[in-house]
């Protein structure tokens, strides 16, 4: 960067550090640039190819979405792979670049044939990844890639091809060096673009983004923008509702050496270790190849323009982005408040919202945990630690809980069990357990807790004894556990709520057999203090500290215990109505019901077990399934020690034709 820069015009201090809430969506990175394959300026490959690796330290930086950059159509085929590896991190755009203005020239129509073919195959993916029409644009500094004539012919093919399919998407735009030719071109499509667009890397004069925005077009800055005192006075004068944030990586580096950099990067949190190409190592970025876990400074140093706060910046760009609302592909499922009403159930009904080809449904929420959402629960392994969050089953043989049988171990020696056998066993052991699904942890089934009025569980099935004693899973008309099975159990991104630690930090009242309700807002103020993002498909998990009361054998706990008054989460609608809108797969907790016992009466009196709200909520209208007594101190300790509170999750109940409840056989990996 220069170092003539004039500085004199502009804030001297540099912002605060950011929060730790921060988000960034960096709306341009060029995954396909032959630094990412490990080539550099002198054509020498130095290392394997490494974008996933950079995708990475993004994440670890706050930057959750990355647009891809697409320049010709060979990219596209690269960056969709990319997008499908890292489902919630990547998107991507289709379009030729300026500097490929040629290739369509001489492809003409057939190549105009195929690009559009590529953006119509994309849109109809089963999960869509991209998120913009591009990059076109004009470049007149590259002249010698495509003539000014052959880029503007290019441009315009492009743009006719993009109004004629109104494409719901926006453009991702590019203009160097030729800004007057730029706005000539663009200007009388704008009224006929469905979503408007962004000018990517933009540097000019402060007169040409007010230009560029009053058409309306938004623009993103990076790197780049910070090399003359003009373009500075332009990034300081940008309207934060037309702006918007990227790394331009493998290019654009914030130069160290720069005084703009110097100045308003002062507060920056540390980037991951460098080392040089040649000593390359996967988990270290390369010196002088940018990465999108950069992000946070860019945003810095348009806060010290602005002189405002990087989070006002960070949140306005994140906002403005055009890949910040991209996610799963959930949109066909209703809010809680537009569930279709169900004839004689009451609001909140979510039955035949997953059936489909007239088949019902069996398995409820777990429907939320679709190929994307798996696969970027993989993204949370990186430690190589996995942690039981299955509680003994012999835990509360301690207590005398009526109604539940407690566990019985029977160690069989196989000379003397198969004695009867017409060959010598050996010496050899085997075992039988008999125990009461309750009595530990657990899954509940869709079939476990019946809406009382009307006696039906899930999706209307009307259980009982007869109906669920079956011997095989394919005649098994009941939403019990064993259908899990046929679509490969759990295996999603978990999330703890700590709120016993957060309530003992925070000096918060609260004990695990006091009674206590956490509402939303006190799950919502957990989550914001652990820095946890909840995503559709979740798996949440609740800590009350309930089986460490038990494990401890403290005589006060145990006590209150058996006076039956269990905290857990406020059985109410609102509850209830935050847990469908975030779409959470599964909920569960180390606490004898999950909700808060005994429950509220809808008048405000106290209920006894058949009004326990969140069961009929959860299991009977949603098909939620709750979890009650799993382990989850170790899961703590390890979430406490990292300062990480996600977590890859897997969840295998045992194959029984018609089982109402079992061990989750669960395990955290991290």
């Amino acid at each position: 960067m220069s170092s003539t820069i004039d500085l004199s015009a502009f804030p001297t201090e540099a912002p605060a550090a950011p929060s730790a809430e921060i988000r960034y969506a960096d709306v341009a990175a060029t995954a396909t640039a032959k630094e990412f394959r490990g080539v550099y300026r002198d054509d020498k490959q130095y290392h394997e190819p490494d974008f996933i690796n950079t995708l990475d330290r993004a994440k670890d930086a706050g930057v959750s979405k990355v647009m891809l950059t697409g320049m010709s159509l060979s990219d596209v085929s690269y960056n969709d792979n990319i997008a499908k590896l890292r489902p919630a991190q990547a998107y991507y755009t289709i379009g030729v670049h300026p500097y490929h203005a040629s290739e369509l020239e001489q492809g003409g129509k057939s190549y105009l044939a195929e690009l559009e073919q590529k953006v119509k195959n994309a849109l109809t993916q089963d999960s869509p990844h991209i998120a913009a029409f591009g990059e076109l644009g004009l470049d007149y500094d590259k002249e010698e890639h495509a003539s000014k004539d052959v880029q503007k012919k290019a441009f315009t093919a492009q743009l006719d091809l993009f109004v004629k399919n109104q494409w719901d998407l926006p453009l991702f735009l590019h203009c160097r060096n030729a800004f007057d030719d730029f706005v000539e071109i663009i200007t009388p499509y704008m009224e006929k673009l469905p979503r408007g667009g962004l000018v990517h890397s933009f540097v000019g004069s402060a007169s040409q983004m007010e230009k560029l925005v009053s058409i309306g077009l938004g623009v993103s800055v990076n790197g780049f923008s910070f090399q003359t005192t003009e373009s500075l006075e332009m990034v300081s004068k940008i309207p934060l509702d037309a702006l918007q944030l990227e790394t331009d990586a493998p290019w654009g580096e914030l130069k160290s050496t720069s005084e703009v950099v110097k100045r308003y990067t002062a507060n920056a949190r540390p980037l991951p270790p460098s080392k040089k190409k040649d000593k390359w190592d996967a988990k270290c970025m390369v010196k002088e190849r940018n990465e999108s876990c950069t992000m946070e400074r860019v945003a810095l140093v348009v806060a010290g323009l602005k002189g405002v706060g990087v989070d006002e910046v960070a949140e306005a760009a994140w906002k403005n982005s055009v890949i910040s609302q991209m996610t799963f592909d959930l949109s066909s499922v209703p809010d809680y408040d537009d569930l279709p009403r169900v004839e004689g159930m009451p609001k909140g009904c979510a039955w035949g919202v997953f059936d489909q080809d007239g088949k019902k449904d069996m398995v409820g929420t777990l429907n939320f945990l679709t190929p994307d959402v798996v696969r970027n629960a993989a993204l949370e392994v990186k430690d190589g630690v996995s942690i039981s969050l299955n509680w003994p089953i012999n835990a509360m043989t301690k207590l005398n809980v009526p109604g539940r049988t407690a566990p019985e171990h029977k160690v069989l020696y196989i000379p003397e069990s198969m004695s009867e056998l017409p060959f010598e066993q050996g010496k050899s052991w085997d075992d039988e357990i008999s125990f009461n699904t309750q009595c530990s942890s657990q899954w509940d089934s869709l079939c476990h807790f019946q809406h009382q009025d009307s006696g039906l569980a899930y999706n209307g099935a009307n259980p009982d004894k007869k109906a669920l004693s079956v011997d095989s899973t394919e005649s098994n008309t009941m939403p019990t556990l064993d259908h899990w099975h046929s679509r490969g159990c759990i295996a999603g991104r978990g999330v703890l709520i700590d709120f016993a630690a957060y309530a003992e930090e925070k000096n918060i009242e609260f004990h695990p057999f006091d009674g206590n309700r956490i509402t939303v807002e006190d799950i919502e103020a957990c989550a914001a203090y652990q820095n946890v993002e909840f995503q559709p498909g979740d798996i949440l998990l609740i800590r009350t500290g309930a089986t460490d009361v038990v494990d401890k054998m403290d005589p006060v706990g145990l006590g209150k215990m058996m006076a039956a008054k269990l905290s857990g989460l406020h059985g109410s609608e609102e509850t209830a109505r935050w847990m469908w809108n975030k779409r959470f797969a599964a909920a569960a907790s180390d606490s004898n019901a999950f909700e808060a016992f005994p429950p509220l009466k809808p008048d405000g009196s106290i209920g006894g077990m058949k009004d326990l709200v969140l069961h009929v909520y959860c299991l009977s209208f949603f098909g939620m399934p709750i979890g009650e007594l799993w382990d989850l101190s170790k899961l703590a300790a390890y979430c406490k020690e990292k300062k990480r509170y996600s977590f890859m999750i897997t969840s295998t109940p045992l194959n029984q034709p018609g089982l109402i409840g079992s061990p989750p056989n669960a395990l955290a990996i991290f």
